[in-house]
């Protein structure tokens, strides 16, 4: 069956999809003996200055917004709660 891009049909596909991901990590979190909040907690800030950091290698960066120079991930201000590299509203406009 095709649905059509951004549809109703993707946006349910994509939330089913996290779902399982975040089902899978809380497995793997309980079977290590980890809280799962433990996965996806932010790394702890080593620069003071830092505003903001990458996700999937934890580097740190200086600026609140953007992506990381080597993952190519989008940034995650720190102060977020959210888990997943999104702007929120600690990060600001850029």
């Amino acid at each position: 069956m095709v649905r059509e891009r951004g549809g109703r049909g993707e946006v349910a596909s994509a939330a089913h999809a996290r779902a399982l991901g975040a089902g899978a990590l809380r497995s793997l979190a309980l079977a290590f003996g980890e809280p799962p909040a433990a996965l996806l907690a932010p790394p702890a800030r080593e620069d003071p200055l830092a505003g903001a950091y990458c996700p999937a290698c934890h580097c740190e960066y200086r600026r609140s917004a953007g992506t990381c120079s080597s993952c190519r991930v989008g940034l995650v201000a720190f102060g977020c709660e959210a888990p997943r590299p999104t702007r929120c509203a600690a990060a600001g406009s850029s």
